[in-house]
């Protein structure tokens, strides 16, 4: 008799969704049940209110969907609830998701929802003010590449 204990196997991340129209009936989904302060977030990013800027709303990613997404910005809003902020699921996150989107050039910015409530105004400061640093340093790459 063996008493060394089995050791659990990692198995490999399964993808949440199997074809794009999957996704996109999960997207609709989402869009219908939607938090206030995502909500309240929406009516100030939505028809380029933010310094003209395009942002879509639930967009699909690979296998995630971001709460906001401005394509030319290659920028990513998230919301979420305040378990979110905790170390353990920050570690988490970041090691899969955020690590997954900055392979990709995207940015994420996580704000948190009672933030959106009670300052909204300062939740779409700090999207603007990153939103500003993404287009300097865009502009900034192009003029070094094209040179």
């Amino acid at each position: 008799m063996s008493l060394n204990p089995v050791l659990p196997v990692e198995k490999p991340e399964k993808p949440i969704f199997v074809t794009v129209a999957e996704k996109l009936v999960r997207v609709r989904e989402v869009r219908k049940v939607a938090a206030p302060a995502e909500l309240r977030l929406w009516s100030k990013l939505r028809d380029g209110r933010l310094d003209g800027l395009s942002f879509r709303r639930q967009h699909p990613m690979g296998k995630y969907i971001l709460d906001f997404y401005c394509a030319s910005l290659k920028l990513a809003v998230e919301l979420s609830g305040g378990e979110h902020f905790e170390p353990a699921h920050l570690a988490r996150d970041n090691k899969v998701r955020i690590d997954w989107f900055t392979a990709k050039g995207i940015e994420t910015l996580h704000i948190r929802n009672a933030d959106v409530l009670e300052s909204t105004s300062g939740a779409v400061e700090t999207i603007l003010q990153t939103a500003l640093k993404r287009k300097k340093m865009i502009v900034t790459k192009t003029a070094e590449s094209a040179s």
